[in-house]
């Protein structure tokens, strides 16, 4: 069974999957390095900006759960099929 480690490179095998990963996506040597700060850059507009990029809402399949006397006409106003399914 392998050793349970934290998050990071505290192994040859962690380093060697970063490498490895790095190579795959042609992420430049200092990836890691410029992560955090990347992240922290971020703002609400810009997120919204990549999910909106990549996220096509017409494609998901909501699933709402609650009592459907209730839950329903809200549901309708939006103008999508509904389909309910009873619980056992």
């Amino acid at each position: 069974m392998p050793a349970i480690r934290g998050a990071g490179f505290e192994g040859s095998d962690d380093v060697l999957n970063a490498m490895m990963a790095m190579d795959l996506y042609a992420r430049p040597d200092n990836y890691y390095e410029t992560l955090a700060p990347e992240y922290r850059a971020q703002t609400q507009a810009t997120l919204d900006k990549a999910a909106r990029s990549v996220i096509d809402p017409k494609a998901f399949t909501w699933i709402v759960v609650g009592d459907a006397a209730k839950v329903r006409p809200q549901l309708e106003k939006l103008g999508l099929p509904i389909e309910v399914v009873e619980a056992p």
